[in-house]
């Protein structure tokens, strides 16, 4: 995948050429697609990212029927995309140990999170890591222990490296299966 580039996430016909489905006649339908935010649209000649108003998620993927999901975009060109762990989980000060005591209640679980890691020197096309947000806190919930931080106690920050995301490299089955169930 290469910044700007439209990616397919629509269905495959036996030859392996992408479509969109079928509507309830039988006739074909346009096939979805989903780009990179950052980049200018060839089709339209617009963006599609909000402008920061909208909590929780950056942008709606819609296919041609109109059903539209919300996305959650980060990008970074360092090496991890930064958090404070309190957004996933119930962490508490217990003296100066952190103490973790379970997952934060998710607003949204099933949104969808697509970390792109943007294109540089030692990396020649853009990386796109696509899960939920519930796979997310799952993954922090796994790593991240009571402790007692050795800088600063009081710091609840955290960071996630592209490499524990390697699973969800280009997995554009998130959004097909959102897709599908609108």
């Amino acid at each position: 995948m290469r910044q700007g580039d439209f990616y397919d996430i629509g269905h495959y016909d036996s030859a392996g050429n992408p479509t969109g489905g079928l509507d309830s006649a039988g006739n074909p339908l346009p096939v979805p697609q989903i780009f990179n935010p950052f980049q200018m649209n060839p089709v339209t000649g617009q963006r599609a990212p909000f402008a920061g108003n909208i909590p929780e998620f950056d942008l709606l993927a819609a296919n041609a029927r109109g059903a539209a999901i919300p996305i959650q975009v980060k990008a970074i060109r360092s090496a991890s995309w930064q958090f404070q762990i309190q957004q996933f989980l119930d962490v508490q000060m217990r003296g100066s140990r952190q103490h973790v005591s379970g997952r934060k209640r998710l607003t949204n679980p099933d949104l969808i999170c697509i970390f792109v890691r943007l294109r540089d020197d030692s990396n020649p096309e853009d990386e796109f890591y696509i899960f939920t947000l519930r796979e997310l806190q799952t993954h922090f919930h796994s790593t991240y222990k009571s402790r007692v931080r050795p800088r600063n106690p009081n710091s609840f920050h955290c960071a996630l490296r592209p490499q524990a995301l390697k699973a969800h490299k280009n997995n554009l089955s998130h959004i097909e299966k959102k897709m599908k169930s609108q």
